[in-house]
Order: structure tokens, then sequence, then C-alpha cells
């Protein structure tokens, strides 16, 4: 029996050769080596790759719903202009770099980490809420929400902005409640105005995050997907359709997937997720960044062994779901120590630095 068989050639940047005018990250020197690579990622995920990234993932998404007693209902479009304020000033990602870095520390080893899956590992632990929301004039841990707040004091807290970045900012001023009781554990005060909350809440997103790490470790294996190349070019098509997804969440065309509200909540959880990490390595091994960046930190240590910068421990969970990874080690010059207090360096290009000195270390050894 004849069955239709379809071979695309994707338009979606990502899923295309690398070129100066485009990010693709699809490896395909031969026509097989296409045909391979989808087949791959069609085999794994189950989904025809006839749409883009995020909506691959909506599809998924809709297809793990379908055994929800009650539906998905899409953020009401009544409350848009209600809700507008939180959109517009709500906290986002961390970005940060400690003031005030001594030329006297440059030869020491600079390691750093990110974590495995962060939006991903997020989406699997958010609670999130489902339809309309009510106004709560005072604030309440219990339910899912986003409550307006305005900083007091931090100078009871390590997390002060000086020693460790705040997971709230001063010019921002609305917060999910997992983020409200992260800043709230590291000794940040401030004071509550309410806020709106949602009475049906879950963990919408756990099954679907779950799922699409587990289809990228198994694109990692050999056994499974022999061909090097196009095994490589799936796991990082697969790691896009859950990241796009997290975005998609914002279109109102996403249909009962138009949830602003959750790709909110998912970057707090990821705010309030590496709050508690940062608490942990300074209270029980005193280890304190230099540099975050989202989802990534830095910190400086004595020894070249990233195993030895952190908590016993901390890294024995580099293969699994926000799991942390090293990224690399390099020694720390006097010109990066000049790139800290660079006042227009934006830190993606301070990140860039060190990370260019890590690839450059890493040939030599």
């Amino acid at each position: 029996k004849d069955i239709p068989r379809y071979v695309i050639f994707p338009a979606h940047m990502e899923c295309c050769i690398a070129e100066k005018r485009n990010r693709g990250q699809w490896d395909v020197d031969t026509p097989q080596r296409l045909l391979t690579t989808v087949g791959y990622i069609e085999n794994e995920i189950g989904q025809p790759l006839l749409w883009s990234m995020g909506k691959v993932g909506e599809e998924l998404l809709r297809d793990m719903h379908k055994s929800l007693k009650k539906p998905i209902e899409p953020f009401d479009a009544l409350q848009l202009a209600e809700f507008e304020p939180v959109l517009r000033g709500a906290m986002d990602r961390i970005v940060w770099k400690i003031p005030g870095l001594h030329n006297n520390l440059a030869g020491l080893y600079v390691i750093g980490v990110d974590k495995n899956g962060q939006y991903m590992g997020s989406a699997s632990s958010a609670l999130l809420g489902n339809g309309s929301f009510v106004r709560e004039p005072r604030y309440n841990k219990d339910v899912v929400g986003f409550w307006k707040y305005k900083i007091t004091d931090v100078s009871d807290s390590h997390f002060d902005g000086l020693m460790l970045p705040c997971p709230l900012d001063v010019k921002r001023e609305w917060a999910s409640t997992a983020l409200i009781e992260a800043a709230r554990s590291v000794g940040v005060k401030f004071v509550l105005f309410g806020g709106y909350a949602w009475e049906r809440k879950g963990r919408y997103l756990e099954n679907w995050a779950e799922g699409l790490w587990f289809n990228r470790k198994n694109l990692r294996s050999p056994v499974m997907y022999p061909d090097e190349v196009a095994r490589r070019n799936a796991e990082l098509t697969v790691k896009l359709i859950g990241n796009s997804l997290v975005g998609r969440l914002m279109n109102k065309y996403s249909k009962e997937y138009y949830h602003p509200d959750w790709q909110l909540g998912v970057v707090h959880q990821a705010i309030a997720s590496q709050t508690y990490t940062l608490k942990h390595q300074w209270n029980e091994g005193g280890v304190h960044p230099i540099l975050v960046n989202k989802d990534a930190f830095y910190v400086l240590s004595d020894s070249p062994l990233p195993s030895r910068a952190f908590v016993p421990g901390f890294l024995d969970n580099v293969g699994k779901l926000r799991g942390f990874k090293p990224i690399g080690v390099c020694r720390l010059t006097k010109d990066m120590v000049a790139a800290f207090h660079e006042k227009k360096m934006g830190m993606n290009e301070l990140e860039g630095i060190i990370k260019r000195a890590m690839r450059e270390e890493a040939l030599h050894v």
C-alpha cells in the first residue's frame, strides 16, 4: 500500500544551513541527510515537520491536553487591557555583573555553568492559571497570580544587587507568586499592592516539557539514530520546538494557547529557580557569581576544576533536565577586569569575551 511521503525544505532560519544572513543550525550536505534529519525528528516527536517550530510545539501540547477533564481556555481577551500593565512592568530575566571587580583577582580561574533546558525545566515546574483571572486586593501565596510590588529595603539581604543579584528590580513592579516567594526567601523586603489571580491552576506544561527533554536525550543515542550529523540537526530542532512554543504563548493566533500569563509565569519560575540556586551556593559554600546572564552564571576559583568551584554535588546532574553543566574555564585577565568596569558594555558582550577566552584556553589543554 502506497503511503504519501513528503520531503520538505524548511524556510525557517533555524532549520536551514548556516549562512551569513541566517542562524541556521542544520548541516545538510546531501539530500539524503536532509531526509534523514527530517525522519529523525518526525519519528521522535510523532508530529509532521510541516510548520514552524512554535506551531509544532503547540500541536504536541494540544495532543497531550486532549485527556484533560477541563479544557484549556485562552487568556480572556476582554481582560487584556487590564492585564497590559503587568505585561509592560513584569520582572525580566536576571542580567547582572558584580560591581568593583578588583585587579588583584586577575590570575584566578573563571568558571561558567548554565542550566540544561532552563525554559523546559521552568515550564515543567511552573504552576499556571487557566481561563479568566480575578482581582485580588491582598497577596495570597497559595494562588497562581501576579502581584504589584515596591522594594523597600535590601540592606539585610546578600541579594542586594552588590554582592548577589536581586531577584526583583526597582524599575519593575510586577512579579509572579513563585518569584515573590523566592525574593522573600533571600531577605528582600517589599510592600505588595494586590494583583491578579487564577482560581483554576495546574502544571499544564509539565508532561510536554519533560517529553521534549526525553526526545532530546533519545536523539543523542547513536544506537537509535546512527547518523551523527542528522542526529545533531534533529536534537537542535527539538530544543527550538520547546523554546519557540514559550514565545508563541504571547500570540493571539495560538487559540487556546494564547496565554501571555503562562509565558511570564515560565520566565518568573526560571528567575525564582536561579535565585534558589544562588542562595544554596552562597549559604552552603560561600560561592557567589561575578556575572549572571539569564540561565548562566560565572564564578571565580583558585582551581581550574569546576567541581571545586561549587558546593559538592552541584554538577552531579549534568545530563538531567534542570541540572547545570560547565560552560568552560579560563584565567581572569586584567583586560577582563577592565571590561567589567566598562559602563557601556552589555552583558552579552561581556559574556562573549569570557566565552572566547574559554574556547581559546580549551584548544591549548
